[in-house]
């Protein structure tokens, strides 16, 4: 894509964009699962599981989750959505859920903001429904000296060959994106993680693989943009990005369509979400989008813009083949819209449409992400036995001269102790002595 004359990257008020109004779905729900909607409070991420059954729903300030089951009906450019049997999903692992992305249909990880990410499996609701207290399967912790998981708030998870998984961190306040490698057929064990992007990045609030895996997205809060990197095994945190996205005020969610020609933006500061679409030659340049849509009311907009980065969508998704978009917002915890009339027409992939021809090259970048972390630590090694040594040299040093002191005095004492007056007083020095040793005798 061409570079082209974008705006100003400062904050514009929402009068400053054209947009048009998106085309709303009015959902459906049972009754519990409306009003396990209702209560869900301040909501963040969305993410719809595989098979576009189930749904999860984060609630920021709660520390749970809601899952909600989906059904999509009719053929047609809009689909009718229903929503029912409710979960509540909480555990000790949850501090502050910020992201979440479903890894199978009954397998999803959480990102939390002030804690690690989870895994958990959330069986399929039973008649009854319950608060499930769920323990982790695994953890993306923040161990050892490389701190790679500081503060994650949205997560992505893209499958490779061998049952491998990659998961991608947005760690908002560490300003970088962490990758790691995941074994699934060995419950979820941590083979490897590293620094993936970092150069350029200010609260990176929403990170998406695109489904060939040859794209990924990160949100840029500070810098009101997204950075789209191609995917290679050369990839690292110095790496520019391919295309930057501008024409928003605080990016949050992203999600591409399952043919990587269109990238959506949800804008956190905004009642909008961007559309952006690939032309002839890839991602690349500066962008702006080709359409915006406007998925929230002047009313609950003003009402949940408390700041000037709050008030707009920040969790979204993408189902029924890209017909159908959520969104999450302050005020409005769930919405769901046609995307047929900004889209277009959306043909039924293939059974393979999702998945990459190869992935070598992601694990090529995991191999060099390794590569890096060793030798980062080899050099702090190096760094900390240079430090070592100079401190042991210095400590050396005042050890001599703490000897050489000692060794002036024992000569002085000996001169002292061998010299005539020294002889000559010695008689005096008895007499002092038993007098003083016979006064506190007879004093005691």
């Amino acid at each position: 894509m061409e570079p082209q004359n974008v705006m100003d990257t400062a904050v514009q008020p929402v009068e400053a964009f054209n947009w048009r109004q998106a085309d709303a779905i009015v959902f459906t729900a049972d009754a519990d699962a409306q009003r396990a909607i209702d209560g869900i409070g301040r909501t963040e991420d969305v993410h719809f599981s595989p098979d576009n059954q189930r749904l999860a729903l984060v609630g920021h300030l709660d520390n749970r989750l809601l899952v909600l089951g989906v059904c999509f009906t009719g053929d047609g450019a809009t689909p009718a959505v229903h929503l029912h049997s409710p979960q509540e999903v909480v555990s000790d692992a949850f501090s502050y859920p910020h992201g979440v992305f479903w890894i199978d249909d009954e397998t999803l990880i959480v990102a939390n903001r002030q804690g690690d990410a989870p895994i958990l499996r959330v069986p399929r609701a039973s008649p009854i429904t319950a608060v499930l207290q769920l323990e982790p399967l695994a953890r993306l912790r923040s161990d050892g000296t490389e701190q790679l998981v500081h503060t994650p708030g949205s997560v992505s998870v893209a499958a490779l060959d061998g049952g491998w998984l990659e998961v991608l961190l947005c760690n908002n306040y560490a300003n970088q994106v962490s990758q790691h490698l995941l074994d699934a057929r060995n419950g979820y064990a941590v083979l490897g993680g590293s620094r993936l992007l970092a150069a350029g990045l200010q609260i990176p609030d929403g990170v998406a693989h695109s489904r060939d895996q040859h794209w990924i997205a990160v949100s840029n809060h500070d810098e009101h943009c997204v950075f789209v990197y191609e995917n290679t095994a050369t990839l690292g945190p110095s790496s520019p990005p391919a295309a930057v996205l501008r024409g928003m005020n605080y990016p949050h969610g992203l999600r591409w369509t399952r043919d990587s020609r269109f990238l959506l933006v949800a804008d956190a500061g905004l009642p909008l979400v961007h559309v952006y679409r690939c032309e002839a030659g890839g991602w690349q340049g500066e962008c702006l989008p080709i359409e915006r849509m406007r998925v929230l009311d002047e009313e609950r907009f003003r009402r949940g813009q408390y700041n000037p980065q709050e008030g707009g969508p920040k969790g979204m998704d993408l189902a029924a083949n890209d017909r159908v978009l959520v969104t999450t917002t302050q005020e409005q915890a769930l919405a769901f819209f046609a995307l047929a009339p900004v889209l277009g027409p959306r043909d039924q992939p293939g059974t393979d449409a999702d998945r990459p021809a190869s992935t070598a090259s992601t694990l090529a970048r995991h191999v060099q992400g390794q590569a890096r972390t060793l030798s980062a630590l080899a050099q702090r090694w190096r760094d900390e036995r240079i430090r070592h040594e100079a401190a042991m040299a210095e400590a050396g040093g005042v050890l001599a001269q703490a000897q050489c002191l000692v060794d002036q005095q024992q000569q002085h004492i000996q001169r002292v102790a061998t010299s005539r007056s020294w002889r000559l007083t010695a008689p005096y020095r008895w007499l002092g002595q038993s007098l003083r040793d016979l006064f506190r005798a007879h004093t005691g």
